[in-house]
This record gives structure tokens, sequence and C-alpha cells, in this order.
């Protein structure tokens, strides 16, 4: 596996990476079922090397139950199937590893050579007796079975634990999706730019009212110092006053200006008075902004307050969150490792069941051979690896009593022999039966007929026997016979290609004297009749 899937958003990372590149999301978990499924994959390896090969596949189908879409555990599979003989489930292996890492072109000619071999296999079965033969497909169906159920079952339970942690994961995300969705409404509340947007309009509404504080004392300053010198000017004119009032010759002249003077002083008052209004109303707005600047003070604070107290209710929740996890995967790998030691334990009894099921089915021959003492120490050889035998319990108690018994042993080798001789002359008769039916296949032109019963005579007689000679004769003949046929045949269908329907019903005719059981010139005729 090239890379690491998160299980929250689904996204390839690296395999170095210890979390989410997409999302975020914790790979910890993932990468110890990872690790824990490598592990099984190379103690697979080398049990194959040792030539342990049983309890190679399984811990190769552990390996898979954590980790399916690994191309090289299918490809290390296939090699020891077909290693076992298996070449069918090696087929199957190599093409999921092909399926999953299409460039793996070692693949690709492992499929090939398993086929080959698999044809070869079966050609060579088909030549055994079919009484061997269907013994052994019974007691390798029946652990096949026994294999596939138990690892099926294991691989349930550890996918289902696979999914319990991916569950509590999922959990673990939403809180904290939870708490960063608390925190982005939270920062929504301020302005825009948040908290230190709210600090820079706070010092520019601080350094405003500084700058209208200094404002207003300039202007104070102006008025006191105009207010001075309109005082002095009061002053000045009322002495003129007094000096006009002592001069009754100026009374007049005095009296214009001291009604010019009072007109200007009153201008001036006026002038004062709206300058005093206009310094009311700016010590107003310093009031104001001070207000304001210390109500933005308070929510400042309040505000950093709230967020250090989330920030601290956040990170305890993830530090409970990943001690849980890591209990969890704690705990996790100690159950794992249990159900490792019991596999093994379970792959012991197994491998010792197969030991000895081999035995009981060595004795059931010898004893059927009438090799009773060799069959007696096989079935306790078997009961030493596997006492609880109940096959093996039986048949060396059954032997044991033929041994006890040299009538029943002389019975037994009368009728073995008995039944040899009857054997071996069904065998001449069906030889000689079967000889002179493929004699009359080949005479009435069913090749592919005389082809099989010279194949399967021939299967059944020794090395010289003096039938086989004629039997290859008659099954070469068929076999040239069935050669000029098909290429009549090839010949008759040129011709109706070339629309030379008398030529093709001419060769189909002679086919048809030479075969009279062959369909495809029949229909042939038949379709040019039409």
């Amino acid at each position: 596996m090239d890379a690491i899937y998160c299980p929250a958003c689904g996204a390839a990372n690296p395999l170095e990476a210890a979390v989410c590149e997409s999302c975020g999301e914790d790979l910890a978990a993932v990468k110890s079922v990872i690790d824990t499924a490598n592990t099984h994959y190379n103690e697979a390896l080398a049990l194959a090397h040792s030539g342990k090969l049983d309890e190679a596949i399984g811990q190769l189908e552990a390996a898979l139950a954590l980790s399916a879409q690994n191309a090289h555990y299918h490809n290390l599979l296939g090699t020891i199937y077909a290693r076992k003989g298996l070449f069918s489930e090696a087929i199957r292996a190599w093409e999921r590893c092909v399926a999953l890492d299409p460039e793996a072109e070692k693949a690709y000619q492992n499929i090939e050579k398993a086929r080959r071999m698999e044809e070869d296999v079966v050609e060579e079965q088909r030549k055994r007796p079919f009484l061997l033969t269907s013994i052994a497909a019974c007691v390798i169906a029946a652990f096949l079975l026994f294999s596939t159920v138990y690892f099926a079952s294991r691989a349930y339970f550890k996918g289902k634990l696979v999914n319990d942690l991916s569950t509590q994961l999922t959990n673990a995300n939403l809180e904290l999706t939870k708490w960063k969705s608390n925190a982005l409404t939270l920062e929504t509340r301020f302005p825009a730019g948040g908290i230190d947007a709210l600090s820079n309009k706070i010092v520019e509404l601080q350094t405003l009212a500084e700058a209208r504080k200094q404002q207003n004392e300039q202007t104070n300053a102006s008025w006191t110092a105009n207010m001075q010198k309109k005082n002095e000017e009061i002053a000045s004119l009322q002495n003129q006053i007094k000096e006009l009032t002592s001069s009754n010759q100026d009374l007049t002249t005095k009296n214009q200006s001291i009604n010019q003077l009072q007109g200007v002083i009153n201008s001036k008052n006026t002038d004062i008075k709206r300058l005093q209004t206009m310094l009311t109303q700016r010590d107003e707005e310093l009031k104001t902004a001070n207000s304001l600047a210390e109500s933005h003070r308070i929510s400042l604070v309040t505000s950093q307050a709230t967020i250090n107290a989330l920030k601290q209710e956040r990170e305890r929740a993830i530090a409970t969150l990943r001690d849980e996890n890591d209990k969890t995967v704690a705990g996790l790998r100690s159950s794992i490792l249990e159900q490792r030691d019991e596999i093994a334990k379970l792959e012991r009894r197994a491998a010792d069941m197969q030991y000895a099921d081999g035995l009981a089915v060595e004795a059931l021959k010898n004893y059927e051979n009438n090799n009773f003492s060799l069959a007696l120490t096989n079935t306790e050889n078997a009961l030493t690896r596997v006492g609880d035998h109940a096959a093996c319990f039986y048949l060396r108690d059954k032997i044991q009593l033929v041994l006890n018994d040299p009538l029943e042993q002389e019975i037994r080798r009368k009728e073995l022999a008995e039944r040899e001789l009857k054997r071996q002359k069904e065998k001449e008769t069906l030889v000689k039966d079967n000889l002179q039916t493929a004699r009359n296949y080949l005479k009435q032109g069913s090749y592919d007929k005389a082809i099989q019963m010279s194949e399967r005579t021939l299967a059944l007689l020794p090395q010289e026997d003096k039938n086989k000679e004629e039997l290859n004769r008659i099954k070469q003949q068929s076999e040239e016979k069935k050669r000029e046929i098909l290429a009549m045949l090839l010949e008759a269908k040129t011709n109706i290609a070339n629309d030379d329907k008398k030529q093709a019903e001419l060769t189909l005719k002679i086919i048809l004297k030479q075969s009279p059981d062959c369909q495809e010139a029949k229909d042939l005729l038949q379709q040019i009749s039409q």
C-alpha cells in the first residue's frame, strides 16, 4: 500500500503522515491497523520460506481481513496456493492483485503459468484411479470448508473491531468540529478583523479623544486671552468715560463713543457665548467618546476571558479524547495479540488434525491392502499428535480386532486376492469390449467417440500391454480423419462464401459419407438447400 487513506474524508496521505493533509484527522489508529496487517504479512512470508504453507495462508488471511486493498498480500497468497497445487485459488488471488495494481506484470505471467499447470494437473488427475481421487478430494474439501469458515469468522470479528474504532474516531472528530464551530461563532460577533480590529478601533477613538481634548484646551486658552484683552479694552473705555464725564464739552462725542463701544461689547459678548456653547458641546463629545472607549475596553476584556475559557475547555476536551483513544488503541492491540495467540493455537491444532487425517487415510489404505501392522502404526502415530481423533480411535480398534483374529486376516487376504482376480478379469473383458467399440466407431465415422474410447481404454492398460499398439493406431487414424473432415469443412465454407454451392454440396456429401454423425456438415447442407 503506497498511501494511507483517511477514514473521515477518504483522502490519500503519505505513509509517514501522522494526520490527514486534507482534513487534519488523526491517522494513528489507521497506521496501527496497517502495521498489524504488515506483521501478519511478514510472518506469512517467513512461514512460506520455511515450507509451512498452511500457517502462512492463515497469516495472510488475517492480514487481508485488516487491509484487503494491498496487492502484495494477494500476490503472496497466490504464490503459496500455487506451491500447494491449488491453481484455481492462486489464479483468483493473482486476479485480485492485478485488479488492485494493473502494473503488476509478474502477476499476469503467474496467471498464465498457473492456468497451464492447472490444465496439466487436470489431465493427470483424469488418468488416476477414481477411488483414491474421490477420497483425497473429500478430505481436501472438508479441510478447505473448515478453513474457510474459520478464517471468515475471524475476519468478521476483526472487521467489527476496526469498524468500532472508526466509529469512535468519527465521534471524536464530530466533537472537535463542534468546538471549532463555537469558536467561529464567537469570532463572528466581533467586527471584521476580529479582536485585533476592535483593539485598533479603540486606539483610534482614544487618539481622536486626546486630539479633541488638546484642541479644546487650545480653544480655551485662546478665548481666555481674548477676554483678558477685551477686559483691558473695557477698562480703558471706562477711564475714557470718566474723562468725558469730567469734560462737558466732549459729552456728546463721548456718548457716541460709548454707544459704539457698547455695541462692540455686545458683539464680543455674543461671540463669547457662542464659543462657550461650542466648548460645552466639545466637552459632551469628549465624555461620550470616553464612555464609548470604556465600554469597548470592558467588552474586550470580557471577550478575551471568554476566549481563554473556551480554549482551556477545548484543550481539556482534546486531551480527554486523546487519552480515551490511546486507551482504546491499547485495548485493541492487546485484544489483537490475544487473538493472534489463539489463532496460532488453532493453526497448530489444524496442522495436527491435517497430519492425523493424512495418517488416517494411509491407515485406511493399508487396512484395505491387508497391511494391518503398518495400519496400526499409522493410527497410533496419528493419536500421538491428536489424542481425540475419533476416526483413528475407530480404525485402531478395528485393526486391533483383525490382528487378534488370524482367521479374519486369512479371510480378508483371500477376499482381496479374489477381488483382485475378479478386477483383472473384468478389466480384460472391458478392454476387449472397448477395443471392439473403438473399431466400430472408426468404421462408422464417429471419430470423436473413437478417440475418447481409445483414450479411456489406454488409461486402463499397463505400459507393456499388447492392445496398446492397436488402440494408438485407432486413435491416430481417427485424429487424421478428423483433420481431413475439418479441412473439407473449411473448403465447403469457402465455397459457400464464394457462392459455389454445387461444389460445397458435393464436399459436404463426401464428409457425411465418411462421418454420418458430423452435425456441422448437416447444418451447412441444410443451409445450402434452403
